[in-house]
């Protein structure tokens, strides 16, 4: 059988390999459009990550003050009004000796250069040989404690002087699920007031970054925690050991103290 080989290729003639110009740039838009597409999905997924820790971590604090109260006849921690005695840094440190990891909100995990913090730098001093204050040298965080939870050593009338408004201890506290513990806070803690009082400690944040260019306006209580730290919110952990995220303007609906009034009718400028 007479055997033929297959006709030579014709180089002029052959399909060419390779992609048009056109081709690629089709190509270009449509991978951009996934990635516009995918970005926004990623961001918030991690977004949410994050708050999932932070939500943790706030948790974990509530565990620590609840194991307080039991070993001290439900009382909470007692404030002692500039002392480092009277700091839940100290009073809690047996809980949680001296693991920082629950410290921060992962939002927050910038130094401060005044030692204040702000919506994403914390209070305080991560450095074993420097402090603010009357704080122990290496204290820092971004979560605060609400200072009307804390018990009063005798002939004190507290921060603010309504020894009346303090929790003391937990039998005192009606709604467990509505009374904070901690948050996240441009300081160790505050005092915030209800808005009808007209104080200052009740008070939003004037601006966005308030506590950062305005740092130590100590009486801006409730400023401390209006920080648009996860989306115009905040998280917050309560005495029934519960936590969740609290839109900023429901933090004057929350039961700070025992005689606050509350409201879900508040404006912020920005």
């Amino acid at each position: 059988m007479k055997v033929t080989s297959a006709p030579a290729l014709n180089r002029e003639t052959s399909p060419r390999a390779g992609f048009t110009l056109i081709e690629l740039l089709v190509v270009i838009a449509i991978i951009a459009i996934l990635a516009a597409l995918l970005l926004p999905a990623l961001s918030k997924a991690k977004e949410k990550g994050l708050a999932a820790k932070c939500i943790s971590n706030l948790r974990q604090w509530s565990v620590f003050v609840t194991m307080y109260t039991m070993d001290n006849k439900e009382f909470f921690m007692t404030e002692n009004g500039g002392t480092v005695e009277g700091t839940w840094m100290l009073q809690l440190q047996d809980m949680y000796g001296k693991d920082g990891k629950f410290r921060l909100c992962p939002l927050a995990v910038l130094p401060s250069a005044t030692g204040y913090g702000n919506t994403s730098q914390f209070w305080g001093y991560d450095d074993s040989n420097k402090t603010i204050g009357y704080f122990r040298k290496g204290d820092f965080g971004s979560y605060g404690i609400n200072h009307w939870i804390n018990s009063l050593p005798p002939g004190w009338g507290g921060w603010r002087g309504h020894p009346g408004w303090q929790w003391a201890k937990v039998s005192t506290v009606k709604l467990p699920s509505e009374v904070p513990v901690f948050a996240d806070c441009s300081w160790y803690g505050g005092n915030p007031f209800d808005l009808a009082s007209g104080a200052t400690e009740s008070l939003p944040a004037p601006t966005r970054e308030w506590n950062k260019t305005n740092p130590m306006q100590w009486s801006y209580d409730m400023a401390r925690f209006c920080l648009d730290r996860h989306n115009r919110a905040i998280q917050a952990s309560f005495v029934d050991g519960s936590a969740r995220l609290v839109k900023l303007k429901g933090l004057w609906d929350l039961q700070w103290h025992q005689a606050f009034r509350r409201t879900n009718n508040v404006t912020l400028k920005w």
